[in-house]
């Protein structure tokens, strides 16, 4: 087994290597005194192996290097003389026989051998170098930075590089910028206006040509801010913009030699937007993970919840979280209801009761309520367990995983809660179970805009969405059309945004950026729904009262709206009393709100005169 993890080893670390452009070698290797025993060793041509599967003509490993020794009592690591007869005859370990054949192997180099090999007949030639045509490199920025406002580009190029050129693109425009090259130096200015053209690009490319070759390439961020973290949410997914190598810039993975590991970001099959496909190959034994470093404090919540598809490999799924310097697990193959869920999009909640420490005899349970305060990584697991999906000495599955956040909760158990009850609205559109009649309802009243129309609306709704569901409530409640105002942003040409910003609805997030693809907060669900209200003549107290929990959370400019919105119960709590300001709205609950909001206008609760 262990010659075969090693080959396994060898081989994805040569595999990586080439992929690279880089050399490696087994630096350090051989048989501890504890597992070389005295007499009785069963692989006496332990070191030739090790030998011939390095040299091996498919892989380009540079050397292995063997311990040396330093006694024979506690600290050899290979086989040593003990004494010498008058005859000259070596006596002493067992293996010394078979580590003689491996230092009279012509592949093999010992320190007596090295003046010769490097100065002897023996010695290697010299390779013969090509030349190495033209390259170069930048210094600044680095890859994966947020490029927000204008900066300077530089790279460095070899001697035989002329007219070499920095371009921008943003995968649909590529704009050639005013290089200047002094020597091997190069610059070029990333100027704002250049900055405007490329707009939102979470895989903009800055590349570095001489002529038509390219000589180097940085994937860059352009005119993305970093958003505010939120402190609960391990990971939704939508940061990374639907690009993978900031996903895996995230989450560090690890796995088993011989195991493999895939992570990518998926919209198909997602709770919303995107989730974490977690692809996983395993042999006998194997194990693969992923970790994202986290830094927070969970003391005000007490469990775990996520949204997963199962994939009924019976596998050790772990998911771990790292508190207060203690590793605590649990495994979600240990419950029968989670098996029973395999293919279904399931919401998972484990009361933080529910996680035992790893590394301590029995696992026990309980410790992470107290040290939860110190949270400082979240990981992903699984662990192979060779059942009846192990086919050719193997196991591959899949697992999705999206919106995994801390909250806090009554349950007192795990539970596996179906969420893939979907019905199909009358219009066409996919919307949770409970939702459909108040969904068909909100489209028999012309509530939905075409933004929504027959789309998924289980899934989380933008600021450039929900500002086309208040203009579209506006519309419907006071029957006018509302034209289409001057357009002050340079992210969004939405029709309804535009009229949304007209009439007062919605607002900016600065630098003239409206950010019409983030969710949207609950506390501006609050306020642009006040704004429609105000728009059609009504009045909200100038100082509203709100009693959640969590009121402190919510922004000042919010105060009146959520108060407002909350007392009529058009936005509602999401339990325990409280708010959450900064949490998401699905599509049909904004629907929904709407609606609400249309039949109260209808019914005049709000104390004032149609329109």
């Amino acid at each position: 087994m262990f010659m075969k993890n090693f080959e396994a080893a060898v081989k994805l670390t040569d595999q990586f290597a080439k992929e690279h452009n880089k050399l490696f070698a087994v630096t350090e290797t051989g048989i501890t005194n504890s597992a070389m025993k005295k007499t009785g060793n069963e692989r006496p041509e332990w070191f030739t192996e090790i030998l011939d599967i390095i040299t091996r003509t498919e892989y380009h490993c540079a050397y292995y290097m063997v311990w040396s020794n330093y006694d024979s009592r506690n600290n050899y690591y290979a086989p040593y003389a003990a004494s010498r007869s008058e005859a000259g005859a070596l006596h002493g370990h067992e293996l010394m026989d078979p580590f003689i054949r491996f230092y009279n192997n012509e592949k093999s180099i010992f320190a007596v051998d090295q003046k010769n090999t490097l100065t002897g007949s023996t010695a290697p030639k010299a390779p013969k170098l090509a030349g190495w045509g033209n390259t170069g490199y930048f210094t600044a920025p680095n890859g994966g930075t947020r490029i927000l406002d204008a900066v300077t580009i530089s790279a460095r190029v070899s001697r035989g590089v002329t007219r070499p050129v920095i371009a921008v693109s943003n995968g649909t425009v590529e704009i050639k910028l005013d290089t200047k090259a002094a020597g091997q130096s190069v610059s070029a200015q990333l100027t704002e206006d250049v900055l405007t053209q490329l707009g939102e690009t979470a895989n903009g490319k800055i590349t570095l040509l001489s002529g038509t070759e390219q000589l180097a390439e940085l994937t860059v961020l352009f005119n993305i801010p970093e958003k505010e973290p939120d402190p609960y949410m391990v990971d939704d997914f939508e940061s990374y913009y639907g690009v993978d190598s900031m996903l895996t810039a995230s989450w560090a993975m690890n796995k088993g030699s011989g195991n493999d590991l895939t992570v990518a970001l998926d919209q198909e099959t997602a709770q919303d937007g995107y989730a974490m496909k977690f692809t996983y190959t395993e042999t006998a034994g194997g194990y693969a993970g992923a970790t994202i470093t986290k830094d927070v404090d969970w003391s005000d919540c007490n469990a775990l919840r996520f949204w997963t598809i199962p994939d009924g490999k019976q596998q050790k799924v772990v998911i771990q979280i790292q508190a207060n310097d203690t590793c605590y697990e649990t495994y979600l193959n240990l419950y029968d209801a989670y098996n029973a869920r395999a293919g279904k999009p399931t919401l998972v909640t484990i009361p933080f009761t529910e996680f035992g420490q790893r590394d301590t005899a029995g696992n026990p349970k309980g410790g992470l309520t107290a040290d939860c305060a110190k949270v400082s990584s979240f990981g992903l697991w699984v662990n192979a367990v060779e059942n009846q999906f192990f086919q050719n000495n193997g196991v591959t599955g899949t697992l999705w995983y999206d919106n995994i956040t801390a909250i806090k909760t009554d349950t007192q158990s795990v539970s596996f809660e179906d969420v893939s009850n979907t019905a199909q609205t009358k219009g066409g559109s996919v919307v949770s179970g409970w939702a459909l009649e108040q969904v068909n309802a909100a489209e028999d009243n012309t509530l939905v805009p075409d933004i929504l129309a027959g789309k998924d609306l289980t899934k989380r709704i933008t600021r450039a969405e929900f500002a086309a569901v208040a203009v579209r409530l506006y519309e419907t409640m006071s029957s006018q059309t509302v034209e289409v105002g001057e357009n002050p942003f340079t992210d969004t040409t939405e029709p309804d945004v535009l009229k949304a910003y007209k009439m007062d609805i919605v607002h900016g997030i600065g630098n003239g950026k409206f950010a019409p693809d983030d969710l949207v907060t609950r506390e501006q669900t609050a306020m642009m729904l006040t704004s429609v209200y105000v728009k059609l003549n009504g009045q909200i107290p100038a100082a509203g009262v709100i009693s959640f929990a969590d009121d402190t959370d919510v922004s000042d400019w919010a105060l009146n709206a959520v108060a407002f919105m909350s007392d009529k119960g058009i936005i509602t709590g999401v339990g325990e009393n409280r708010f959450e300001p900064q949490g998401s709205t699905t599509r049909e609950q904004a629907l929904i709100m709407a609606l609400d909001m249309f039949r109260f206008f209808a019914e005049c609760k709000f104390g004032y005169t149609e329109l």
